[in-house]
């Protein structure tokens, strides 16, 4: 039933499988997988869907984090932005291919002898595209990099935090041993 949702749901944005006790992981991850859209995901109380599967799943998933008050997942505080961003590389991917096809034919249809147009398209259009792909390459390095920075700081503040209520804990049981 999970694969039959993940094909002909595509469109679907939040999902509250909670309580199901047949779902299992295979069905989550087909609709993790397929369902681009879904933002919300709720398996609260599907005994066979671990946690660590769910890490994992997310770990694929561009637009979501794991949910802090239920299991499952839930959009990433800026999807809406990062949504707009795949579908803008995505047109940029697409009119480039566009671009050159529309060159290739246009090189073809004007006459050119075989070795103008071979050395006209290896220096102009090559080029173009190495130039376009090295683009879209540093852009996405850029990404990654700043997200692994923003990741590393959160997990230092929380451990930072987390040492400081450990800290208070024990000061407050020494003060009541002392008492």
């Amino acid at each position: 039933a999970c694969e039959a949702l993940a094909r002909y749901s595509t469109r679907l944005r939040h999902l509250d499988l909670s309580d199901c006790q047949r779902i299992s992981e295979r069905g989550v991850g087909a609709i993790g997988r397929n369902v681009t859209g879904l933002a919300k995901l709720n398996v609260t109380g599907c005994k066979k869907v671990g946690r660590r599967f769910l890490l994992d799943l997310i770990d694929e998933l561009q637009f979501c984090d794991l949910a802090r008050d239920y299991v499952g997942y839930q959009p990433k505080k800026n999807a809406d932005w990062l949504r707009r961003e795949a579908e803008r590389r995505q047109r940029e991917l697409g009119s480039i291919i566009k671009i050159q096809a529309l060159f290739r034919g246009a090189v073809f249809r004007t006459g050119l002898g075989a070795y103008r147009r071979r050395v006209f398209f290896e220096r102009c259009v090559t080029k173009l595209q190495a130039c376009e792909r090295a683009r879209t390459w540093r852009k996405r390095v850029a990404a990654v990099a700043l997200a692994d920075r923003e990741h590393r700081a959160a997990t230092w503040f929380a451990a930072m935090y987390r040492g400081k209520i450990a800290r208070r804990i024990v000061a407050q049981w020494r003060n009541q041993q002392a008492s």
